[in-house]
């Protein structure tokens, strides 16, 4: 394996670890929003996707409500349904953090 590489890698994502970071987010919160910004999730759907446990994804969701990077609704088609969306906001943070 180069090492060059792998050192480089760790850097960017330290990197983009600590811009996240800069703007409030945890690891948790990032990987959250870049999920979101792909398709909206329920909140069942995302927390398996992340490996998370429901109530842990829930608190998370109260905390990133909280700082307007992500809205939740009831489901169009199912209203048993919690549906996470991330708002303009919340891309606008991930992009920074992207350095885009």
């Amino acid at each position: 394996m180069n090492t060059m590489k792998t050192d480089n890698r760790m850097g960017e994502t330290y990197q983009i670890l600590e811009k996240a970071n800069q703007q409030g987010l945890t690891l948790r919160h990032f990987m959250v929003l870049i999920q979101l910004d792909e398709v909206d999730h329920s909140l069942g759907s995302l927390a398996k996707k992340l490996g998370l446990s429901s109530a842990a994804l829930t608190g998370m969701g109260d905390r990133m409500e909280r700082l307007g990077l992500v809205v939740r609704q009831h489901s169009k088609t199912d209203r048993r349904s919690i549906v996470m969306e991330i708002t303009r906001y919340g891309r606008e943070v991930l992009r920074s953090v992207n350095g885009e």
